[in-house]
């Protein structure tokens, strides 16, 4: 059975309106909390999402070749790669944190 059309309209009974009001918000609050990401996290599970990208597509490279040469110089290079983002993202947080120490938010 389909919901019947609301009309729309203004409330105007003050308790109703704001009763309505938190109601949304706290709906839309519980939707948005779930996708919310830190600033720590996010770069954890960005690096581990790009790691997989990475090996798959050095498998599929290497399926579609004759042979498997170039697999452990490729293997070396992801693995600097890695190392290398991994560096990036530690300098980066310790940047922020030394910033938000600046700005009294956060104890160093």
């Amino acid at each position: 059975m389909t919901r019947k059309r609301v009309k729309l309209a203004n409330i105007t009974n003050d308790a109703a309106r704001k009763t309505t009001y938190k109601k949304r918000v706290k709906g839309l609050v519980k939707k948005q909390n779930n996708r919310v990401m830190n600033q720590e996290s996010f770069p954890v599970q960005w690096l581990a999402k790009s790691n997989e990208r990475l090996q798959k597509r050095v498998m599929f490279q290497h399926l579609g070749r004759k042979g498997l040469q170039n697999l452990e110089e490729d293997l070396n290079e992801l693995g600097w790669l890695i190392q290398q983002n991994l560096k990036d993202i530690g300098n980066r947080i310790d940047m922020l944190i030394k910033t938000y120490a600046l700005w009294g938010k956060y104890e160093y």
